[in-house]
Parts: C-alpha cells; structure tokens; sequence
C-alpha cells in the first residue's frame, strides 16, 4: 500500500506501529521452527521466505478492527498473526496446484524447492496459525467464549478457502457466472480477519455482523481485481506472470462477462481451442469486460465501506476505508 495516498498522516503512524508489533510477532513465531529444523534448515528457510512480504492486508484489518471498536489490539496479536499465516499456507498450496513459479515478483517455493517441501511448507505454515491463534486463549483479559468463537471461525474459513479452490479448479465450462467461487476463495479470510477483531474488541452483535459484512465484500471485491490485474496487468507490478487465468481457462468475472450470451456449445469450442486466449482476450477488449468488473468491484467496497459504521474511532475507520480502496486500486 503506497503511504503517500494516504489521507491523513496519523494513519501513516498508525500503520506503521501495527506493522512493526506484526513483523516482530511474525518473526518470533517463527522461532520454535527453527529450532527443531536444526540440521535441517531449508523448512524454516521455505516457511521464513513464504512469509516475507506481502502488504499484511488482512492482519491490519483484525487489529484495526479490535481498535476501532475500542478493544485492545496488543492483547490480539497471535490471532492476527495466526491469520497471516493461513494466508501465507494458501498460497504456498496455490502456486503448487496453479503450477506457478512467481509469488509476490520472486520465485515460489514450489519452484524453488520443489512440490514436497512447498507441501510441507503449507502444513508448517497451518500449524504455526493454529498455535499462534490458540495462544490467545491464555492472554490476560481475552474471554474464553469470544476466543473459542474465533477458533471456530477460523475452522470454518479453512473449510471455505478449500471449497473455493475445488471451485475455482473445476468450473463447468458454461457461461453463467456466479459469485461462489469469490465468496469462497478470497473473501473467507478477509471476513475472518474483520470479524476476529470485532470478536476480541467486545464488540456487540451488531458490531460483529457489520465486520463480518466488511470483510465479506472486501474480500470478493480483492477477488475481482486479482482476476483483472492477471488479465490487464503489468507483471512486474503484480508479482505474478500475465495472463495465467486465460492460459488455465478458469472462469473469472471477466471471461464471463466477456462470453454473456454466448450459446454453450460456442463457448466450448473457445476453450477447447488452440487460441483460446487471444480469441478471450479479444472479446473482453471489445465488450468492455474489464470495465465492468472493475464497476462491480468498486461497488461492493462501497457496500463494505457502508459497514464501518461498527468502528468508532476516527483513524481506525479510516484506515479500514484506505485499505477497502486501496483493494480495487491495485495496479494503477
């Protein structure tokens, strides 16, 4: 995120102090690996490479979301961080099912390491979110209710990536888009980031449900443009090779919008042809299908924004707010 947009200069404080607790937290958690991958450095190696970088998008959103709601995010910290490290595993999995070299503009674990240790990466990386995450049980001034509701939140948001995946890999080649597979593949994580922080700030039901809202859309709206950015993007900017999506035939918003109205057998034809994506690419040009996904994407943050009126402290919103745009921005 570029901290020269932002809109006022305690936001770049807030930012700031939240990244270096987060970093520092990250990099003890980190630590028991080490120390029984002695003899055996290359796991720790992998999993310290998998966590490097990265904007800390959804871990920021947990702590500002416990602050905003005038909790106490330093009491928060191992779930925020546990979170993280969800993410991270999922993308070590990602890049090994997409077979995809390039993560974040380096080289993936998978192609550095190979399938077998980017596996064994992932299920450190799960690990870890979970010891990290049922550390808080034992913190000072955490209600063990809220903790144990978060645990299962967390359970469930696993569950969902995992179905968002199957989705996102096997797709009926038809063209009826539908929102299920960014509800699941994205969004879980994001939902779960905001509505843990809302969880563990004491927030009110009512609280909890305009989070969970928030993160829901953000997420979904992330979704979209990670699948423009993989079609107009420049790679270099992205961190990921150009034009991947077409070259796998998943079935994006984009592609969708692009094939609307097109008779199924026409649209089989497309995708079993050996120029499927020139003849994809040309089509989205000339219906607009980037436009329009960048519509809907701008529209459900709107929808997440709305959902702020739960967080009560003026920088926390809008920090939460620079981060939902800052989602659909990306690539500018």
């Amino acid at each position: 995120m570029n901290s020269n947009h932002l809109p006022n200069p305690n936001i770049g404080h807030l930012f700031e102090g939240i990244l270096e607790s987060l970093n520092q937290k990250m990099s003890d958690a980190l630590c028991d690996l080490k120390k029984i991958s002695e003899g055996m450095p290359t796991l720790y190696e992998a999993a310290n490479h998998a966590i490097t970088g990265g904007k800390r998008m959804r871990p920021l959103i947990c702590l500002l979301a416990c602050d905003g709601i005038e909790g106490d995010s330093s009491k928060i910290l191992p779930t925020a961080v546990g979170i993280e490290m969800i993410h991270a595993f999922t993308l070590v999995h990602d890049d090994i099912i997409d077979g995809d070299e390039l993560r974040r503009g380096k080289p993936s674990i998978k192609h550095l390491w190979g399938d077998d240790l980017a596996i064994l990466t992932g299920d450190v990386l799960f690990a870890l979110a979970y010891k990290n995450i049922l550390s808080n049980l034992k913190t000072d001034g955490i209600d063990r209710g809220r903790m144990t509701r978060v645990l299962e939140l967390s359970s469930e948001a696993c569950l969902k990536l995992a179905q968002g995946q199957v989705m996102d890999i096997s797709v009926p080649i038809d063209n009826s888009w539908k929102d299920d597979v960014i509800k699941l593949k994205t969004a879980p994580l994001f939902s779960l980031a905001s509505t843990s922080g809302a969880i563990l700030g004491n927030g009110s039901e009512e609280d909890v449900k305009c989070m969970e809202k928030f993160g829901l859309y953000l997420g979904m709206a992330f979704q979209i443009k990670d699948d423009v950015l993989n079609i107009s993007g420049n790679a270099d900017r992205v961190g990921k090779p150009w034009g991947g999506d077409l070259k796998k035939g998943k079935f994006t918003l984009p592609v969708a919008h692009a094939l609307s109205g097109v008779e199924k057998e026409d649209v089989e034809k497309i995708f079993s042809s050996p120029e499927r994506e020139s003849v994809l690419m040309r089509m989205i040009k000339n219906r607009g299908s980037i436009e329009y996904s960048e519509k809907i994407a701008r529209r459900l943050i709107e929808s997440a924004k709305q959902n702020l009126r739960a967080i009560k402290r003026k920088d926390e919103r809008s920090a939460l707010e620079f981060i939902a745009d800052h989602a659909v921005k990306r690539g500018e």
